[in-house]
């Protein structure tokens, strides 16, 4: 499993983009999905702490999900190499309801 470093938000400079990636989604989260634990981060401008670790129960996702939210996200990206991505996509729906083509919450299609 690689190593996980920790990051200060003081640490994080806030990108400036080159002219050929003006046009990418600036409201996106990533979220990198495990059996016991959710990794997510948001641009570093939309809270102190753009990185959390969230634990997969029913609870800890709706959290993640009204995170999301406040900080203004509008789509996400979730990596996962096994099945655990089932459990975050039936609970962690967005408060609008907002659902992907491909049943996942969080996706613009």
């Amino acid at each position: 499993m690689p190593r996980r470093m920790n990051v200060s938000p003081a640490s994080v400079a806030a990108p400036s983009l080159p002219a050929q990636l003006q046009h990418l989604n600036l409201n996106a989260a990533g979220i990198d999905i495990g059996a016991t634990a959710h990794f997510v981060a948001v641009p570093p401008d939309r809270d102190p702490q753009p990185v959390r670790q969230f634990a997969t129960f029913t609870a800890d996702l709706h959290r993640l999900a009204d995170w999301l939210t406040e900080c203004g996200v509008e789509t996400v990206v979730m990596e996962s190499t096994g099945v655990y991505v089932r459990r975050i996509t039936a609970r962690a729906i967005p408060p609008a309801g907002r659902m992907g083509s491909k049943g996942n919450p969080w996706v613009n299609d």
